[in-house]
């Protein structure tokens, strides 16, 4: 006889929605989606890439002084029509990738470090009061100094472990 064991949720989730880039062992921007509802449209998507993106290619390609490809996943607000004209418009070069293999692009691998660095350095979010939202707030005030306390060179690593 088989005994099923069912577990029981007994913690928070809490849900935000960060963007972030590197290149080589280059950490670069780190971003905090504005969601009201759990929803990032294509439009506000970008939005932010139109501020932010320009000025990182080129800061990466003139500082390693290469080609730049850009590598985002699968997802609906990447693969919009609006997002990959303005992409084109812009002459970068975006890696292709299968349909569902978001796992081989390298920034899959960085959200667990980052949610592991959160734990470590603030362990005080898992008893915090105040609900969902106050734990957002806190969590978008502390999360680019988490971000910026991962090693360069895990990501550097990471880079080099794409072909």
């Amino acid at each position: 006889m088989r005994e099923t064991v069912k577990p029981r949720k007994t913690g928070r989730s809490v849900f935000l929605m960060v963007w972030g880039s590197f290149a080589d062992g280059i950490k670069g921007l780190f971003l905090i989606f504005n969601e009201e509802n759990r929803s990032i449209t294509s439009q506000y998507y970008l939005q932010q890439m139109q501020e932010i993106l320009p000025r990182f290619m080129k800061y990466i390609a003139d500082t390693l002084d290469v080609d730049t490809i850009f590598m985002q996943d699968n997802a609906l607000i990447h693969k919009a029509e609006i997002v990959k004209n303005w992409l084109q418009e812009q002459d970068f070069i975006v890696m292709e990738w299968p349909p569902y293999s978001s796992d081989l692009n390298p920034i899959k691998h960085v959200w667990p470090m980052l949610k592991a660095a959160l734990q470590q350095q603030h362990s005080e979010l898992a008893s915090m009061k105040g609900g969902s939202n106050a734990i957002k707030e806190k969590m978008a005030e502390i999360l680019p100094d988490v971000w910026r306390s991962l090693s360069l060179k895990w990501f550097q690593t990471l880079c080099e472990s794409m072909p």
